[in-house]
């Protein structure tokens, strides 16, 4: 595993445990149908991976207030018209039927606990990001926060490894929709989000039935990782999208290496922008 420390906001050095579970985790490969496949290794030849600490840098949005919560969610629908549209048309092969009813399936749950919750403010959970992916077309690169890994973890360190291997999974798989597809720079949030939590569960899942070394290791990340995805439906973030990832995993567990291929291959055609120009948002 090649990774390096951020000179400016320098966290400790990973532990031996970490750097073993971690380590595993990269060279893990999980095979997917269209001739793809997940593993960490190899996208690290164009995404770098650098462990930093947030310390205040980056913060969670507050929760959206009734009228930009309403119009996300009515954008998403409009999203979802205009991806069904491109189907009817013959724009996207029929294949994709699959993943837009799994997709529509996925908006009415979220939408009835979203709107629950502008109801129920006391019940929204606010969340410090624990890493990001960056992605300037040249520069492609994941940053771990190691001091909000460990606050998340409270600062338990077998909690903690595990909650970085989660992390470390979720933010590559952006890196993965983006290089392994066809690149489309500003994928929407609330379907990009879902994919990448989507993902990671079902990697670990299949890790913590593999037989390697860290495969118990992986079914307690996975059990941590449910929970803690299940949590983001609560919280106070600045996407309606939040959430899917559980359902997905939970629901649709045996059609996951056909899904993540098929979005990795169509995400392109759902960036904000072109979005937007399909539907005549200005």
């Amino acid at each position: 595993m090649e990774y390096s420390l951020d000179e400016k906001f320098t966290p400790r050095d990973l532990t031996p445990e970490e750097k073993t579970f971690l380590n595993a985790l990269v060279t893990y490969t999980m095979p997917l149908e269209k001739s793809l496949f997940f593993q960490i290794a190899d996208l690290q030849q164009h995404t770098k991976l650098e462990f930093s600490v947030n310390g205040g840098r980056f913060k969670g949005s507050e929760f959206p207030e009734r009228e930009v919560l309403e119009k996300e969610l009515n954008e998403l629908a409009i999203m979802l018209d205009g991806f069904r549209e491109k189907l009817w048309d013959d724009r996207l092969p029929e294949e994709n039927w699959d993943l837009y009813e799994i997709w529509e399936e996925e908006w009415v749950r979220q939408n009835e606990k979203l709107k629950e919750l502008l109801d129920n403010p006391e019940k929204r959970v606010d969340s410090t990001p624990m890493g990001v992916y960056y992605n300037r077309g040249w520069d492609s690169k994941v940053v771990l926060f190691v001091d909000a890994i460990e606050k998340r973890a409270k600062h338990n360190p077998y909690d903690t490894m595990l909650l970085m291997g989660m992390v470390l999974l979720h933010e590559y798989f952006h890196s993965f929709h983006f290089h392994a597809g066809t690149g489309a720079g500003d994928p929407p949030k609330c379907i990009e989000e879902p994919m990448a939590d989507y993902g990671s569960l079902v990697m670990l899942d299949r890790v913590a039935s593999s037989g390697l070394p860290i495969a118990k290791d992986a079914g307690n990340a996975l059990e941590k990782a449910l929970d803690f995805v299940k949590s983001k439906q609560l919280r106070t973030m600045d996407t309606a999208g939040y959430g899917f990832g559980a359902c997905l995993y939970e629901n649709h567990k045996k059609e996951a290496s056909n899904l993540i291929a098929l979005y990795a291959n169509v995400s392109c055609l759902m960036n904000d922008k072109t979005l937007k120009k399909d539907n005549n948002f200005s």
